[in-house]
């Protein structure tokens, strides 16, 4: 049996089990692909800049991030294993000219700053701190500012200069499909990416012209999970239960290791782990694609498909759980519109916040910030566009249904006539189907990641609902 469960953020989480997939299984596990990146828990991803024209940021919410020029962008890098530094060392009243990768403003005349900066920087190698002679690249004439040196040269004694040579810890390209994946989704309609490590990133679902569409980097309670134990009656192996990511949010229990392979329209991750009571295990991520057929690869839609190989010599039955959450909420993002939000001081918690909108006839959007006073606001008649703000949680007004089919969970955006039209009103339907076998669901409700994959990790494979 295997079972697909999908936590829907408030959180709603549902649990499809599945019978095994004759048809679509096999046909994914026969595909092969040219490209294939393993990541395991104990590499360390990091964020570092480079020099570079342009590089779109993680999340791009307002036109003018779209287009950004700053010389230098944040990009993905692998840190070499073991307890590695970035160190430095400094020469007062030294100067030295050219190799400039960035010059960068900073509040005070710190050098530390100027060593954090390089460190974060890929191709840095030194730096020079000084108080700006004139203006040049970001930094205006008497700010304090770090030059970035891409290269050691010849030096000059400067008073007014301090010279930092910087010894950085050997980074490296990630493996494959963890910089980028296959863009899951159909063809024109928004797309989201499933990563090397687990994670869904690039989540670019909602038309902001002229902007064009709102980016999230990554929306970490959005999460796949497995559950894997012997079937009942049968010995075997303890319940294998993890969420399918390599460093997984909240301190819940990830793999030790995933195999990206991917090629459009299929991302593919291979569960590597010792504790895997099976002998092969993958899922896939796959939209529709017709080659000369725009129509039929136009559909806004994403299938997930677990495949088990249990058919080694004495293998017992398994029962396959396959979890999915999609958060309701967007977090670190606002929406507030040009005219002031109905505040609502009684919530205190974005769940509440989201409640408050879904009882008010005319609320079409909230945004809830806990600095706040108050921390909820509502949009009334229209929905704002999103916008990235660090800390704040948003949404749009909507209420996740179980449809007569107990096997369908609809999204049903409750929109105001004013909203009707917004690119972010559209509704949403999650469905399971079986090739044969048994089909049975679960749902709870909860307010978070953790609370969902905790109740699906002690359902024990049951069919009943909560």
């Amino acid at each position: 049996r295997m079972a697909l469960g999908v936590v829907l953020a408030v959180v709603l989480a549902v649990v499809l089990a599945l019978g095994s997939a004759q048809q679509v299984g096999p046909a994914l596990d026969a595909l092969t692909f040219r490209n294939n990146g393993t990541l395991s828990s104990a590499d360390h991803v990091t964020v570092g800049s480079i020099p570079c024209l342009y590089l779109e940021p993680a999340n791009v919410t307002r036109a003018q991030w779209s287009w950004a020029d700053s010389g230098h962008h944040e990009y993905l890098f692998l840190q070499a294993a073991g307890p590695q530094s970035c160190n430095v060392s400094t020469q007062e009243k030294t100067d030295m000219r050219g190799h400039d990768i960035a010059a960068v403003p900073v509040g005070q005349p710190n050098t530390t700053l100027c060593t954090e900066l390089c460190c974060k920087t890929a191709g840095c190698v030194a730096w020079v701190f000084a108080l700006a002679p004139g203006p040049y690249l970001s930094c205006k004439t008497g700010q304090p500012c770090c030059y970035l040196k891409s290269a050691v040269d010849v030096t000059d004694p400067n008073p007014a200069c301090t010279l930092g040579l910087v010894q950085q810890p050997a980074r490296q390209a990630p493996p494959s499909g963890v910089r980028s994946a296959v863009p899951l989704g159909g063809v024109s309609c928004g797309s989201v990416e499933l990563r090397a490590d687990g994670s869904l990133r690039e989540w670019t679902v909602m038309n902001q012209s002229p902007a064009g569409a709102a980016k999230f980097g990554v929306v970490d309670d959005a999460a796949l999970g497995l559950r894997i134990a012997s079937a009942r009656g049968a010995a075997g192996k303890a319940s294998f239960t993890r969420l399918l990511r390599t460093h997984p949010p909240h301190g819940l229990p990830g793999v030790q290791a995933l195999r990206y392979q991917g090629a459009y329209p299929v991302s593919k991750l291979s569960v590597q782990d010792p504790a895997l009571p099976a002998a092969q295990v993958a899922v896939y991520g796959y939209s529709t694609y017709f080659p000369y057929n725009l129509e039929q690869s136009a559909v806004p839609a994403i299938a997930f498909t677990v495949t088990v190989d249990n058919t080694a010599a004495g293998a017992s039955d398994l029962d396959v759980s396959l979890f999915f959450s999609l958060p309701l909420m967007e977090m670190d993002t606002e929406r507030r519109g040009a005219k002031p939000g109905h505040a609502v001081p009684s919530a205190r918690h974005p769940t509440e916040c989201l409640q408050a909108c879904n009882d008010m006839a005319k609320c079409a959007a909230w945004t809830f910030t806990p600095q706040g006073s108050p921390a909820c606001q509502l949009s009334l008649d229209a929905v704002p566009l999103s916008a990235y703000e660090l800390g704040s949680v948003s949404g749009v007004k909507g209420l996740w249904l179980q449809q007569d089919d107990q096997h369908v969970l609809h999204l049903d955006r409750v929109a105001t006539a004013q909203a009707a039209t917004s690119p972010a009103v559209g509704s949403m339907t999650l469905l399971a189907t079986a090739a044969n076998g048994s089909l049975h669901t679960q749902t709870w409700l909860g307010d978070n990641l953790t609370q969902v994959f905790e109740a699906f990790a002690q359902s024990n494979g049951s069919s009943s609902s909560s």
